[in-house]
């Protein structure tokens, strides 16, 4: 990525649904986490009613009890 760079192209894929489902979606490289689930919400039409977790070079997600957690060292659950 250059310094130059202010926008990235991410995709999100739905694990263990079939037949894929999916969106790509372009964002800016600023864009904190709280504000990707805010925009991953919009993007699929949910109203902040299901867990997710982000997974990459680093894995996030969101508990039952509303709070981020950050999985064990070893990846993703």
């Amino acid at each position: 990525m250059s310094l130059n760079t202010t926008a990235v192209r991410i995709k999100t894929t739905l694990k263990d649904v079939k037949p894929e489902v999916m969106r790509r979606l372009v964002v800016p490289v600023t864009l904190r986490l709280n504000r990707l689930h805010l925009t991953l919400q919009e993007a699929f039409g949910w109203t902040n009613s299901h867990l997710l977790f982000f997974a990459g070079e680093a894995h996030w997600g969101i508990s039952r009890s509303r709070k981020w957690l950050r999985p064990p060292a070893h990846g993703c659950p």
